[in-house]
């Protein structure tokens, strides 16, 4: 009878404990990333400053303005430079396909910044990767987020648009909502033997136009995914935008946790989980 009314009170407690989990922790995880977000959360950092830059910007306008008779000239130079672009049948193909010209603008190496922004894990506004998977529990449905600030990487950008990517990620530094949950990931991940995951672009983009001139653009990456050690195929899809001298680059793709050799971690609470989950990142790249 001991052992009944024993176990009768281990049920409850786990009950009453997944039912407090719900109640302080269901939908409190980050928001999925997001490209308007980034941005707004760029223009709050001291480093890339939208305010000062527009200044800057403004007292340049004001000097050409003073003499008309200079500005004439460039002006109808541009009228007579513009018409055979919009007369001639390749060059609409040319703007189309967003290469060449479009891409010139911002060709060259561009590298993380951490230094820009700042890591948290419910509302950052710098650079990160981590994870999105949904799991079920004894009494509802939540969303287990992991995230991580320790990102490093470039991308190359040419004539051609996007040339070549190489963004590597320290899963060994995932956090979570909770302690527990960190370091079950981290078992999972098995980063003590496989710290970092790793994508490489593998087929050039190209740029759409507007780009350089700070129009924001979706597009399509197709490259390596590594993690845990197995490499397979992955297509990104991103939204990017350059701002202020910074590119700001939100992504994300499903993955399957059994392609990769990774076993979803459970707790006595959770019912079951997913089989695969998104991987995520918020990007911010300068020169």
């Amino acid at each position: 009878m001991k052992r009944i009314l024993w176990l009768g009170a281990a049920v409850v407690a786990v009950v009453v404990a997944a039912l407090v989990w719900w109640v302080v922790f269901a939908g409190d995880e980050p928001a999925e990333v997001d490209l308007s977000a980034a941005v707004a959360g760029l223009a709050t950092t001291t480093t890339a400053s939208p305010a000062a830059v527009a200044d800057t910007e403004a007292e340049g306008v004001v000097e050409p303005a003073a003499a008309p008779d200079e500005a004439a000239e460039p002006s109808g130079a541009a009228e007579e430079t513009a018409e055979p672009a919009a007369g001639a049948d390749g060059g609409g193909a040319d703007d189309a396909a967003g290469s060449g010209d479009v891409a010139s603008g911002v060709a060259g190496a561009w590298t993380v910044d951490t230094s820009i922004g700042d890591f948290d894990y419910e509302q950052a506004t710098g650079s990160f990767a981590g994870f999105r998977v949904d799991e079920e529990l004894t009494i509802g449905e939540v969303t287990a987020v992991g995230r991580t600030g320790e990102v490093s990487g470039f991308i190359q950008l040419g004539a051609g648009g996007l040339e070549a990517a190489e963004i590597t990620v320290d899963m060994s530094t995932i956090e979570t909502d909770r302690p527990l949950r960190d370091g079950r990931t981290r078992q999972a991940l098995a980063t003590n033997q496989f710290p970092t995951a790793t994508f490489v672009l593998t087929e050039p983009v190209a740029l759409p136009a507007g780009a350089a001139d700070g129009a924001a653009f979706s597009l399509a990456a197709a490259g390596d995914l590594t993690i845990k050690g197995v490499t397979n195929p992955a297509v990104f899809a991103l939204d990017a935008q350059l701002v202020d001298n910074v590119i700001v680059v939100v992504g994300s793709t499903e993955v399957r946790f059994d392609d990769y050799g990774v076993q979803a971690p459970s707790a006595p609470i959770v019912v079951s989980v997913e089989d695969h989950g998104i991987i995520e990142f918020q990007l911010l790249f300068t020169r």
